[in-house]
């Protein structure tokens, strides 16, 4: 079975200017990522699709394979991961006629992670043949059930079609109904998914991430944040 990681790395960032370089300790964000891929022994290519030559030179010191530039016109804000997943693909297949069987995606602004949970994804995906993809959740610091919607100056019930009649709105929190989020720490994929321009086909499984910190790095503080948490040695990394 061949499987590889992609590690998506784009320029351009609205919130972090050259996010992916950025400094977790002293170490740029993407080489968690990277790290993480090649120290997982079922991970066999460590690939970075970047539209950024800076960062495809950064990447291939740390390790790994940066066999293409990706086009700008996958590399947008408003870009979706099956542009650069399906694309990055479609290359391997035209200019390598190699083909993976799964793809593990790892974002760099996702790097609370463990090399062993990695490989536990990748093994319910193998022992799953139905399973089209997994995804790590976790548990939201905030229910759903508690949320709302600005219309004009009235607020709307989020869950307003789930609700009736029970007012989930006002119950106590811990009688909630359980409900998780896609975190993004680890997606894993079939290519045969992929192709069929899909993250996650039509059977999704799942990876309950059991992380205490869990932070999404997507702007000035969570990096801050991150920074402070391994100053005070509350996460690791590697």
């Amino acid at each position: 079975m061949n499987i590889v990681s992609i590690i998506p790395a784009r320029q351009n960032s609205q919130s972090i200017k050259n996010k992916n370089l950025a400094k977790l300790g002293n170490k740029p964000l993407i080489y968690y990522s990277i790290k993480q891929s090649l120290n997982c022994k079922q991970i066999h290519r460590t690939i970075v699709s970047t539209d950024s030559p800076h960062i495809a030179s950064v990447a291939k010191k740390i390790g790994a394979e940066v066999p293409f530039l990706r086009p700008k016109k996958y590399s947008r804000n408003s870009s979706r991961d099956i542009e650069f997943l399906y694309h990055c693909l479609n290359w391997l297949k035209l200019n390598e006629n190699y083909f993976p069987d799964l793809v593990v995606q790892l974002r760099p602004t996702q790097p609370l992670r463990s090399v062993s949970q990695i490989k536990k994804a990748i093994i319910l995906m193998t022992k799953d043949k139905n399973a089209d993809s997994l995804r790590t959740i976790s548990l939201p610091e905030r229910s759903p059930y508690k949320m709302w919607i600005k219309r004009k100056k009235e607020l709307i019930y989020f869950m307003k079609n789930l609700d009736q009649g029970e007012e989930f709105y006002n119950a106590d929190r811990k009688k909630l109904p359980e409900v998780f989020w896609h975190d993004g720490a680890i997606d894993v994929i079939r290519g045969r998914t992929i192709l069929n321009k899909s993250c996650t086909g039509k059977k999704m499984i799942y990876l309950e991430n059991d992380y205490k910190y869990l932070i999404d790095i997507d702007e000035k503080k969570d990096l801050e944040l991150a920074n402070l948490l391994l100053k005070s040695k509350k996460i690791k990394l590697l």
